[in-house]
Formats: structure tokens, sequence, C-alpha cells
């Protein structure tokens, strides 16, 4: 069966190629685990790290955990990739990732989860607002205010959404975006309130979090892995130091709630 069509300088995949490099792809990402196998005999003096995280993970603990490995490690080299937990999920499937941190469940069978840290979300307002306001709020009291949320790809933004509906709120949202960066942005310089995960507000003296109470949404954080795949040294070295982290972090967030 043809696995290519040529239309003068263009080249597209019609279906059994689109389905020929589904496989084609782990073939090779299978070559790569069996050279990372033999590279790993030489301890953790090279290598290539593939890793993939979703923003709020990304921004409190993954990255300055890889500014400390890559000074470590200078002869492994790191890509690191934003993704949504779905894109990790994908990646993983064909050998692009060595790991990723994502929201679990994992919905493929293909992947596996190993729990890090689970964390509150908060209310976020400008910090020139909380003069007059509380620590805490009810949830239905936030959903009232007029709010900047992110779209609803994002796992955090799906979270919020069951508990609206099986509130049966309805709530005011004024402005919808695919970034945490300019959503924070936003809400910092605008009287609008967002709910994120209490970890994007930490350090960040534009703006002030309000604890969720009635009920107080949690979301957890997960290593993300191929089952059955083989894990380098490199990556079991990255992973255990993230494991680490997310257990100071975890410590951190009790003992200032």
């Amino acid at each position: 069966m043809p696995l290519f069509d040529r239309d003068g300088r263009s080249v597209r995949l019609p279906a059994p190629g689109r389905a020929f490099r589904v496989h084609a792809e782990r073939i090779l990402a299978d070559a790569e685990a069996a050279r990372a196998a033999i590279a790993d005999m030489r301890g953790l003096t090279s290598g290539f790290l593939s890793l993939g995280g979703i923003h709020t993970f990304n921004h409190s603990i993954q990255m300055p955990e890889l500014s400390i490995f890559t000074r470590d490690y200078p002869g492994i080299s790191i890509r690191v990739d934003e993704l949504s937990t779905p894109e990790i999920e994908e990646r993983l499937a064909v050998g692009q990732l060595d790991f990723g941190v994502g929201v679990p469940p994992a919905l493929s069978s293909e992947i596996v989860d190993d729990p890090l840290i689970e964390e509150a979300y908060v209310a976020v307002i400008a910090r020139a607002r909380s003069h007059d306001s509380r620590p805490d709020a009810r949830f239905a009291d936030i959903s009232a205010m007029p709010l900047a949320m992110l779209s609803r790809g994002f796992a955090t933004r799906r979270l919020i959404d069951r508990l609206w509906e099986s509130a049966r709120q309805s709530p005011t949202i004024r402005i919808e975006t695919n970034s945490i960066g300019a959503l924070v942005d936003l809400v910092a310089m605008s009287e609008l309130t967002t709910i994120l995960p209490r970890s994007i507000t930490m350090g960040d003296a534009r703006v002030f979090a309000i604890g969720l109470v009635d009920p107080t949404p949690r979301r957890g954080c997960a290593l993300f892995w191929r089952r059955g795949a083989h894990r380098s040294a490199a990556a079991l070295a990255f992973a255990s130091r993230i494991v680490e982290a997310s257990a100071a972090s975890a410590s951190l967030h009790v003992s200032r709630q």
C-alpha cells in the first residue's frame, strides 16, 4: 500500500502512512532506548534527557531543579517542553519523552503515573485588593465575582468547571486565556479574580492568594512514564530529585497554611 502521497514538492501521509508512522516512531524510540541503556554503563557523564511538564510544575519545581542538575551533570543535554497532560501522554507513547509531569490519572493504558504532590487551589487577586480581603473565602462567593480563567483545554480549568456544574453555578467569566503568565499579569493589574493552584502565586509580590473552602479544590501532580520503557540513569536521577523537591514543597505549603 502507498505510504506517501507526493504532489510536486509536497509529501503527505495517507491513512496507511499515518498508521505506519506510529509504529515506525516506536521502533526508533526503542532503538534510542537501547543506545541509552548502553550509555548508562558510562554513568552520568553524557547523554540526552527529554522532559515534558505542565506549566505550574515547570514554574515551581522542575526548572529550579534543572538548574542544579545541569550544574552537577554538565555532560547531559536536556530538552524541556511545556505541555498539557494529554500532550505528555501522546509524546510518551511514541517515545519522544523520557518522562513527564502531569495531572493524574493517566488516561492511556500505555502510561503509568507515580503520585508526586497534591496542592490546593486558591483565589488569586491583585495585591492592591488584599487590604480588605480575608485569608479564606467560600468557593461559591469567589465564583460570583468577575473572573478571568484559563481556557477549557487545561486540567486546572476542567476541575473547576466540574465543581461549578455539580453546584449548578453559572460563573461570570469575563476573559479566558491559554497563557498562565498572561492570566497572572492580567489579575495583577485589574479587578478580576482567578482560581489557580497555590504554587503559581508563591514568590509573586503582585498578587495575593485567598484560600478556598466549602469546597477546597485540590489537584494532584504525578510523574508519567511509558509503561515498560527503559528508564535511563539520567531520567531516574532527575526523577528522584523531582520527588524530593515535591515532598519539600508539600511541607512548605502545609506550614504556610
